[in-house]
């Protein structure tokens, strides 16, 4: 049961509180002293009321207190009322002010005596504890300088002797404040120092059962408190870091502590507050601790006093991240075996095809058969292009591109991916027109949005694709018959990751398809309805088309003889190419790729270009063209390769006068880029190289 007013305290608390309430404050120091004001305030107008009282009815008030008592009664009210709007400070001057004054005036009637000596004690007693050391020392020197004027007889006059029960009732009355007062405070101050010693412990238990390290340092970054988990977190006792640097300490190896010190010292001098910043420290058995840190001004009577850091552990988030990140390659890759696993039957039966009509043709050798022959050829450098786009492995290179043209050639890989039950709706505009896109990355668009197609129809259906040109512009639609989406999902279809197909989806499909689209200027839209299908509509601008080369550089023949060096490992290979270029009147000189360079160099004296295979075991031929450059030779240069990575092709730009020209070609795409190579090499000599 709570307890009904039972404790005296509480009962007094109760009383000083309907004469002399106390306001609410959060400050310790200022509600202590509001209280005792409070004390002091209603222990007066008590010991003042029944002192008119008693002195009344004994009638032998003397004549001054009918001036003195009723001012004391009307100031300790309006004292009252000061301190009830909070002005504690206010209230404490005052009371002390007045109080002394009115003591004063009892001295001006009897004289110095202890009378007046044990009010003043009070008063600087109430002083002290109230406006603190300088009230003491200025209510005691005011009281000092007082009965100085009386006591060395500078203050004369016929003092009145108080009888021994006037020196009761003085006595009473200031013993009883004095002791009042004193027991009040005492009990406030234990209550205070009860309450300080609770929370600290709460406070404490707090940071210790906290699961994340808190660190506070003062303002010259030496540590002062770590908790329990800091120990756990980095395997140090608060022993061996409380009162060291933190910057100096072992988990700080490895950190960019000048940074951080640049930060500790903008949050000390000025308060700014740095947002959470990921670091990583150093485990005592030495392995990495990957750290989320947050660290605010920490600040005692408006004064920033040090700092307080709060270190959450990320490790493990991290380490599955990494994991996440290198699962979601897998299912990339993973989809992208499965998709090349559909159309490889399919490859292997148009690529034998192909091989078939150049070995029969081979067998006869008529011109009718060599027609064939390069058809075959043609087809089968369109069919490897294609897998090396679809593959990702072909560098992007944007160019325009005739739409139609890419769908139809891509068609009938695309039907071997959608399988039996879907069909392919193939719908292209007259003259849809040409957009500047990557081939490659346009058949991966295509392929994507296919995919995603045969997913949505499990039961089979129709998979339409379609161009159109309207002002300007190039339209691709790529619509299914199947399951369609609800509003929910088509919020986040293009988001990374985001997928419903369970375990068999990566979720990057058409995250990849609007990054390749926004890259050529275009945008990409989607119309579902749950059970009605899915229509992408993708909108380009258009193109002018391809410019055809100039015409100094076009043409079966070639105007006059030209010396060249050609470089490449496979005997094969190079024997083809030789008696291609000797039969279109140039004169050529083959080497093997491991060919010492000097004899390459020697070579080249006078010739008028280097044609290299780029990729060549042991020295590739961005090698051999940097060290021929080295030697000053400066012969423009010809990388030839079917097929090389995307870190060999960037190392391409390292040379200068260069070009790359992809296997297989023909005679005349050789002799357009060499004319390109001499025009740019003819610009160099005129102009000096940039």
């Amino acid at each position: 049961m709570v307890r009904a007013m039972s404790d005296p305290r509480d009962r007094m608390k109760a009383f000083i509180n309907r004469i002399a309430p106390v306001p609410p404050l959060s400050d310790p120091a200022d509600a202590i002293s509001a209280s005792l004001v409070a004390g002091a305030i209603a222990f007066l107008l008590v010991s003042v009321i029944l002192f008119v009282i008693v002195s009344a009815a004994a009638g032998r008030m003397p004549a001054v207190y009918a001036l003195t008592l009723p001012i004391g009664i009307v100031l300790l009210v309006t004292l009252r009322w000061v301190l009830r709007r909070g002005h504690v400070r206010s209230a404490a001057y005052a009371l002390c002010a007045f109080g002394w004054l009115l003591v004063a005036v009892d001295v001006q009637q009897r004289g110095p005596d202890t009378l007046s000596v044990g009010g003043f004690i009070v008063l600087t007693v109430i002083g002290g504890l109230t406006l603190g050391p300088r009230g003491t020392v200025a209510l005691t020197a005011a009281t000092v300088a007082l009965l100085a004027l009386f006591l060395l007889g500078f203050v004369h006059g016929p003092f009145t002797i108080p009888t021994s029960s006037d020196r009761l009732v003085h006595y009473t009355t200031q013993l009883v404040l004095a002791g009042s007062l004193s027991a009040w405070w005492a009990m406030r101050t234990r209550r205070l120092l009860r309450e300080l010693r609770q929370s600290e412990a709460r406070r404490t238990l707090l940071l210790e059962a906290s699961p994340d390290a808190i660190v506070s340092s003062d303002a010259r970054g030496v540590i002062t408190f770590q908790n329990r988990a800091t120990e756990q977190m980095l395997g140090y006792p608060a022993t061996e870091l409380v009162g060291r640097p933190w910057h100096e300490l072992p988990p700080m190896r490895g950190a960019d502590v000048g940074r951080l010190m640049f930060q500790f010292a903008a949050t000390v001098e000025e308060g700014i507050h740095h947002p959470p910043e990921e670091l990583t420290l150093i485990h005592r058995d030495g392995h990495d601790v990957v750290v989320d840190v947050k660290g605010v001004a920490l600040y005692e009577d408006g004064t920033i006093v040090g700092t307080v850091s709060i270190f959450r552990e990320i490790t493990a988030r991290k380490k599955a991240e990494a994991e996440r990140t290198l699962l979601q390659r897998q299912l990339v890759s993973a989809q992208r075996m499965e998709a090349m696993g559909l159309v490889a039957g399919g490859v292997a039966h148009d690529f034998n095809n192909l091989l078939t009509v150049i070995l029969a043709a081979a067998e006869t050798s008529d011109p009718e058969s060599l027609g064939d022959v390069r058809e075959a050829a043609r087809r089968g450098v369109a069919l490897t292009r294609q897998l090396l786009a679809f593959s990702g492995r072909k560098p992007s290179d944007p160019r325009p591109t005739d739409i139609n043209q890419a769908i139809t050639a891509i068609s009938p890989m695309l039907a071997r991916l959608l399988g039996a039950t879907v069909n392919l709706d193939v719908r292209l505009a007259a003259q849809a027109g040409n957009i500047v896109i990557d081939a490659g990355q346009l058949d991966q668009v295509i392929v994507n949005l296919a995919a995603n197609g045969r997913d949505a129809m499990p039961n089979g259906g129709t998979l339409t694709i379609s161009t159109d040109s309207k002002a300007g512009r190039v339209e691709l639609r790529v619509g299914d018959t199947g399951l369609g989406m609800d509003a929910s999902t088509l919020a986040s279809a293009f988001e990374p990751f985001f997928t419903t197909k369970g375990d068999r989806g990566t979720g990057l499909g058409l995250a990849v398809v609007q990054n390749i689209v926004r890259e050529a200027h275009g945008t990409v839209t989607c119309t579902t309805e749950p059970g009605l299908g899915t229509k992408f509509t993708l909108n380009f601008p258009a193109s002018a088309g391809v410019q055809a080369p100039p015409a100094s550089h076009r043409g079966g023949t070639i105007a006059r003889s030209r010396r060249v060096v050609f470089v490449d490992d496979n005997a094969l290979v190079r024997r083809g190419i030789v008696r291609v270029l000797e039969r279109g009147g140039f004169v050529v000189d083959a080497f093997d790729g491991a060919q010492d360079v000097s004899a390459i160099e020697a070579s080249l004296a006078g010739a008028d270009a280097l044609i290299t295979d780029l990729v060549m075991p042991g020295r590739s031929g961005v090698d051999l063209a940097i060290e021929l450059r080295s030697r000053n030779c400066q012969v423009p240069i010809v990388f030839v390769s079917g097929y090389a990575e995307h870190s060999l092709l960037a190392r391409i730009r390292e040379v200068s006068c260069s070009s790359l020209l992809e296997k297989p070609f023909t005679l005349q795409d050789l002799v357009e880029r060499l004319g390109e190579l001499q025009d740019t090499r003819a610009q160099i000599d005129l102009f000096g190289d940039a």
